[in-house]
């Protein structure tokens, strides 16, 4: 999934778990649910690595700004406190990929590699043979985004 609706199911979960470590590790968790369901355009196995950290690049400079606005339009609107649950919710949520993110651009991190293994293992749960069009993907990851934004504003 996109960062952003990982991030938006982090802020959902830290709205009403008012544990900090149980909104971490149930947003982390979901997280892992979320990128069980098919919604690539590119199995990860076939990603080359140099073509991988120029996507990753380009993914984090669209992705962090369009978080931070979601987040400053949300809570602005909202009037709603950040709270440590909140927080450790979005961090737990993006954490996995920044982790994986992290060991692709620097793969001497050894330590990492656990993170890209949890990542790829759980992309790949509900493996598809066949090429997944833009077409289809881009709107499972908007209405997904929809369905968080909706649940964190009107519930």
């Amino acid at each position: 999934m996109f960062l952003t609706v990982h991030a938006v199911s982090g802020l959902v979960i830290g709205k009403y778990v008012p544990s900090v470590w149980l909104a971490f590790i149930l947003a982390f968790i979901l997280h892992i649910i979320l990128d069980i369901i098919p919604h690539d355009s590119i199995e990860l196995e076939n990603w080359k690595e140099k073509e991988m950290k120029k996507n990753l690049i380009i993914f984090f400079l669209i992705e962090l700004p369009l978080i931070a606005t979601i987040l400053l339009i949300l809570f602005n609107i909202n009037s709603i406190e950040l709270t440590p649950s909140i927080i450790a919710g979005i961090i737990g949520s993006v954490i996995l990929d920044f982790l994986w993110g992290f060991y692709m651009l620097f793969p001497k991190l050894k330590f990492l590699k656990i993170f890209k293994i949890i990542n790829h293992e759980s992309h790949k749960i509900l493996y598809k043979k066949i090429f997944i069009s833009w077409k289809l993907w881009v709107p499972i990851q908007v209405c997904f985004l929809i369905m968080f934004l909706i649940i964190f504003v009107f519930y």
